[in-house]
């Protein structure tokens, strides 16, 4: 019935196999869970990925090839944990996996030079104009005063 798009079949099934597709999820990312911290991947990704393999095991499932409906959910959940870390399908890698440490020295320059060094620092220029005005202030501030011991001794 949830195949044929009976929505309240799919909300009753949902609630039977809820609990399976949670430990599926559970014992997932308990095992990976080195892979989903380098991904960014959470424990409640991992639980939304297991009620999309619920979806995609109630589109795939075939009574007539002899299989019960845990074995369609038990693979589709496992794909869709795998593609969730990088482990299969076509994804793009995500930027944690392609991530570069800021130590590593440049190609081409010189061999002193690293990354870290070459990354521009977005607060770099707000701290030369503040560091430029307080000066200003300072030499303005001293150029009053002087002024103003001038027309004291007058």
């Amino acid at each position: 019935m949830a195949q044929s798009g009976d929505q309240a079949a799919a909300a009753q099934l949902w609630e039977q196999v809820k609990r399976l597709v949670f430990l599926f999820a559970f014992k997932f990312f308990h095992a990976q869970r080195p892979a989903c911290a380098s991904c960014g991947v959470e424990i409640e990704d991992v639980q939304q990925e297991a009620f999309l393999a619920v979806i995609d095991a109630v589109e795939d499932f075939s009574p007539a090839k002899g299989y019960k409906f845990n074995s369609y959910l038990r693979f589709h959940a496992k794909n869709r944990f795998n593609a969730l870390i990088g482990y299969r399908g076509n994804r793009a890698p995500r930027p944690l996996d392609r991530s570069a440490s800021l130590d590593e020295a440049v190609a081409g320059e010189d061999d002193d030079l690293s990354l870290l060094e070459l990354v521009e620092d977005p607060t770099a220029a707000g701290a030369f104009e503040d560091a430029e005005e307080r000066e200003y202030t300072r030499q303005l501030y001293t150029a009053l005063q002087q002024a103003m011991d001038m027309l004291d001794k007058q």
